[in-house]
């Protein structure tokens, strides 16, 4: 269903516009990955969780719970459903779940997506070697595909962004352990231009680009920070931001930051000088909590600018902020710049299993907190999965959860039922 909010309410910063939230009419329910947002539509992408069924040679019927891809189109100053399309792939593997997300969504003229796919490979439990990139050109006015590349090789992709005439595609390459892998695509039918893969342990996680340079973000290893935890591959997630050629795939240069325990870069985007970081810190060794990490980079040269930590138990020598006063594993998964300001989207944990939306708009010249909205709609998990911005407003998209119609008795309450939730808030 839809809410439009009266322009009676308070017109503040942050402020609700609209706010729409549930499942698609077939029955499936979704969680949102990313989002992007044009002069009259804002359009998102992540899976959909449905139910195939299966009949038994004894008469019996069971259901199995697959996931597959999801896009949807709506209205961006009303937040109408304008269309959606779950996205099956055919390929129902009989004796255990498909893992099929839409991982990132760009557009121009078209849309081009890219996501994973699940490949049949007769295991009977899926794993990261099962999966490969697939890339799509659709259209923008009914979803229509126009074309689609597969990888040839096993990996999960991450991101993808465009110019005028490419696409820029980041993600993991995996075969005896995942690398960073950068592809540059023709938009006219998505043939490889270049790649670029690193010989480190790491995952390519978000990717911008200006005129003459992409910028790609997410972990590497470093053998000399042997204090940190271990990822399952044997390596170390360190952050990571990197700068590459646009025209040839060259590195520029690479930057890493010294961090108390294991750090990711989820989210990157740019203004005309700089790099804005976000993603998660621990702050120890073995990763018990995360707490925000906000970085401001000169596009020149990698140096850091400023630098925001989230959690106030962080060394009295950095910067924290007053109100944010939560010490579980909180987590950030984008930043959108619009103006002066960067708009960031995430959770924070208040206890084991219940977390709340955080979405915050930052002066994006010292990182200072301008304001923060923290609705806590389910009391149980929600998550902010994705956002974006426009001139007209935030635009936040993540999973909450609503009550069912079973008591159940084992935790005295009703049974929680995941949705989605995509809002439009005041700049």
């Amino acid at each position: 269903y839809s809410l439009l909010f009266s322009n009676t309410f308070a017109q503040k910063g942050g402020s609700m516009i609209w706010a729409v939230m549930g499942t698609p009419e077939n029955g499936a329910y979704v969680e949102l990955k990313d989002m992007v947002v044009d002069d009259a539509a804002i359009y998102s992408v992540g899976k959909a969780i449905v139910h195939h069924p299966i009949y038994l040679s004894d008469g019996y019927t069971t259901y199995k719970e697959d996931d597959v891809w999801y896009l949807e189109k709506r209205d961006k100053f009303n937040g109408k459903l304008v269309y959606s399309k779950i996205i099956n792939f055919n390929r129902l593997l009989k004796d255990r779940t498909d893992f099929e997300v839409i991982e990132g969504i760009a557009l121009n003229d078209a849309i081009y997506i890219v996501g994973v796919i699940d490949e049949d490979d007769d295991k009977d439990q899926p794993t990261k070697y099962d999966k490969k990139w697939r890339i799509e050109k659709r259209a923008k006015e009914n979803g229509e595909l126009i074309w689609y590349r597969e990888s040839d090789h096993r990996g999960e992709a991450s991101e993808i962004v465009v110019d005028d005439s490419y696409i820029y595609l980041v993600g993991t390459e995996i075969d005896n352990r995942p690398i960073w892998r950068v592809e540059k695509r023709k938009q006219s039918d998505g043939s490889l231009v270049w790649v670029t893969t690193s010989s480190e342990i790491g995952y390519a996680q978000t990717v911008t680009l200006d005129k003459n340079f992409v910028y790609v973000g997410g972990s590497g290893g470093d053998s000399e920070t042997n204090r940190l935890t271990k990822n399952d591959y044997g390596g170390y997630e360190i952050w990571k931001v990197k700068k590459f050629d646009k025209n040839s795939g060259r590195l520029i240069w690479a930057k890493g930051a010294i961090t108390n325990g294991h750090a990711i870069v989820n989210s990157l985007d740019i203004d005309e000088s700089s790099i804005y970081a976000v993603g998660v810190e621990s702050d120890t060794p073995h990763g018990e909590n995360h707490m925000w990490r906000i970085e401001k980079r000169s596009i020149a040269d990698g140096s850091i600018i400023w630098v925001k930590f989230s959690d106030p138990t962080k060394p009295t020598s950095i910067v924290k902020d007053s109100d944010f006063k939560i010490g579980g594993s909180d987590w950030v998964g984008s930043v959108k710049v619009q103006g002066d300001y960067i708009y960031i989207g995430g959770s924070e944990e208040e206890e084991i299993g219940r977390e709340r939306w955080r979405i915050e708009k930052r002066d994006k010249n010292n990182g200072n907190l301008i304001w923060a909205r923290r609705p806590d709609y389910s009391f149980f998990s929600d998550v902010v999965t994705a956002l974006t911005a426009d001139s007209s407003g935030v635009y936040v998209g993540g999973k909450t959860y609503v009550r069912g119609k079973e008591f159940l008795s084992e935790i005295n309450s009703y049974q929680r039922i995941e949705t989605f939730r995509i809002e439009k808030r005041r700049l």
